[in-house]
């Protein structure tokens, strides 16, 4: 096996497990850095399951390309959640709505697809 796969291989099964750790179940989805997502990591998010969340405003507030897209997440059948981080320095934003319009212009999301990642969860 390369090296690099490994690597993402056992990035992923640390992160897993470090989450059952802390909270007793299995994380419903993960985070990756858009600079860790390649398409091998994609494919191990996919035989895990892992839901891959995407960040959209990030990348509009740091005025940066994401560099994600979204149809390489669609091809693999992985399940991908939009969400917001409220993060002051990267992403002052609570709305979920311009977090979707993102989703659409920046990630290349259809009209169609852009509400499926979307669900509210205020117990979270």
């Amino acid at each position: 096996m390369p090296k690099r796969l490994h690597a993402a291989r056992t990035q992923i099964a640390w992160g897993i497990r470090d989450f059952e750790q802390r909270y007793g179940r299995k994380p419903e989805g993960m985070w990756l850095p858009e600079t860790a997502v390649d398409l091998e990591t994609l494919d191990l998010m996919a035989e895990r399951g892992t839901v891959a969340v995407l960040l959209p405003g990030a990348s509009f507030f740091l005025n940066s390309e994401s560099g994600v897209d979204f149809r390489r997440f669609a091809d693999r059948k992985i399940p991908v959640a939009l969400a917001t981080d409220f993060n002051p320095g990267s992403c002052p934003s609570f709305s979920m709505q311009m977090m979707i319009s993102l989703a659409v212009r920046d990630l290349g999301m259809t009209a169609e697809e852009r509400l499926q990642p979307v669900e509210l969860r205020p117990e979270m």
